[in-house]
């Protein structure tokens, strides 16, 4: 959009604007608060069944193990080692990718205010294909803030699991004394603090987005003045015409009260108009 044109832009959008621009797909979203709503389903899902999924993992490592020595790797063998891999992970991916998606699905539907699909953001349109044009959005204001919030993001992650990991150092070493059973379940205790202290910051920084985003997506669906006058003149007719319309009903109710006049009985004057009723 040319800067000329975002300045002369200062009227709020109508409701009728709105609902022409989210008809066509476009709607306030932030993607930070899909992400946050993702690992916090993530992170939940663990907690519940992270003994679960452990268990179903090591049942399936022992018995592929076991097996290695007389499995068949031809024939119906491999249709049944194929049968077997895709089983255990059904099973132990299964609760998570039902949370995930479900998770998803809610913060569009929180985001958008309600479930709606349109098909204009999927239909072709080669105008898309134009390189100057896909050139000028990578090098876009919007482009440059995204970059910012990948790198602070990356920023975050690391400085959060450094914290971590520093904070666990005194419990590294007895860790030679265990099995590995318990160095695994260490090692995923660990990684669970890392991704909920993220969560936490993640959050924070999914808020101060999605209300930019907000604030954004209105700044670029506002209107011109001409823009409102022209919608007025849709929905509630042309100003110029509505007057036209009252003086012509006007002169025919005029026009009507004059031939009366000759039939009745009695005049009465008010002001300048006079009529006559008939007793």
């Amino acid at each position: 959009m040319p800067e000329y044109d975002k300045e002369q832009r200062t009227e709020q959008a109508t409701p009728r604007r709105k609902r022409e621009i989210r008809e066509k797909g476009q709607v306030a979203y932030s993607r930070e608060v899909s992400s946050v709503f993702v690992l916090m389903a993530s992170l939940l899902v663990l907690y519940f069944t992270g003994t679960y999924m452990f268990r179903n993992l090591m049942g399936f490592s022992g018995y592929m193990f076991s097996e290695a020595g007389v499995m068949e790797i031809g024939g119906d063998g491999i249709y049944s080692l194929f049968y077997t891999v895709v089983k255990a992970f059904y099973r132990l991916l299964l609760p998570m990718f039902t949370v995930v998606f479900a998770a998803g699905l809610i913060s569009g539907v929180i985001q958008t205010g309600g479930i709606f699909f349109s098909i204009k953001p999927i239909t072709p349109d080669f105008s898309r294909l134009n390189p100057i044009k896909g050139m000028s959005k990578l090098f876009s204001k919007n482009a440059f803030a995204e970059l910012l919030k990948s790198i602070f993001k990356i920023i975050i992650v690391a400085y959060i699991s450094y914290l971590t990991v520093k904070a666990e150092f005194a419990n590294i070493p007895p860790l030679m004394d265990k099995d590995t059973v318990q160095i695994w379940i260490y090692i995923l205790g660990v990684a669970f603090k890392i991704c909920l202290h993220t969560f936490w910051a993640l959050l924070i920084l999914a808020a101060l987005d999605f209300a930019f985003q907000r604030w954004s997506f209105g700044e670029n669906i506002k209107m011109t003045k001409q823009e409102v006058k022209e919608e007025r003149k849709e929905t509630e007719g042309d100003p110029m015409l509505k007057a036209r319309v009252r003086s012509i009903q006007m002169q025919v109710a005029r026009r009507r009260m004059m031939e009366a006049v000759p039939k009745a009985d009695v005049v009465i004057k008010i002001g300048r108009a006079s009529c006559r009723e008939r007793v």
